[in-house]
């Protein structure tokens, strides 16, 4: 789908947030969702509004043409057309971070570990979300591209090197890249990451269920 897992949004968004890298390649453009949120997270949210003020390069790939919109107009740098392997096989663009969310599952297990090869091999930081498990889809609007080929579990990912995040049905994986030594410490601190974001979504969950309950019992009372 041209969208990510939406549960694993506020995860992804506490690493890039730890990183926070001067540059980002979202692999899989997709409708955009990872660019708009990063650019608020880095600029926007940094006081730089305008695009004069913004100091975070936000490139894309995207394969499906009808995909464009004007998020990728706005929030992006640049989008470019065509396949995520050929791009970074091709580029000597260096980035701070590459991802790749909901994306290397729509590749055979062969060439979804050589696409992440060539992303650690071009960045200091890759993160990837991918569903726990079998998760079967074919085509989706027309993109043929959509049809999920390879199925993921942690364990692969902690084989690979990453750092590993189980998020529902999805989960997270946060690997190292081209890096120095002292960026490259930063990763220890993630577990306890993963663990204070979890306890402010639930915290946030038992606060809002029961309001939400209340409302659809009729018994909603202002507070």
């Amino acid at each position: 789908m041209p969208q990510s897992d939406y549960w694993a949004l506020p995860w992804v968004l506490e690493v890039v947030g730890e990183i926070h890298p001067d540059s980002v390649l979202d692999l899989g453009v997709g409708m955009g969702q990872y660019g708009l949120q990063i650019r608020q997270l880095l600029d926007i949210g940094q006081e730089r509004l305008t695009r004069g003020e913004w100091k975070t390069r936000i490139d894309g790939v995207e394969l499906f043409e009808p995909y464009r919109n004007p998020i990728w107009d706005y929030y992006y740098d640049h989008v470019y057309m065509g396949d995520a392997r050929d791009f970074l096989r091709t580029t000597s663009e260096k980035y701070g971070l590459v991802l790749i969310c909901d994306v290397i599952e729509h590749f055979d297990r062969g060439e979804a570990e050589s696409l992440l090869r060539l992303a650690r091999s071009k960045a200091e930081w890759v993160i990837v979300t991918t569903p726990n498990g079998n998760y079967p889809q074919g085509a989706v609007f027309g993109n043929d591209a959509e049809t999920h080929r390879s199925v993921w579990t942690p364990k692969d990912f902690l084989a690979l090197g990453g750092e590993v995040h189980e998020i529902r049905a999805t989960f997270m994986g946060v690997f190292r890249g081209v890096t120095d030594a002292p960026a490259a410490a930063r990763i220890a601190h993630f577990p306890v990451l993963f663990e204070n974001t979890g306890r402010s979504l639930l915290k946030c969950f038992r606060r809002w269920l029961p309001r939400m309950l209340r409302s659809r019992t009729g018994g909603n009372r202002p507070s």
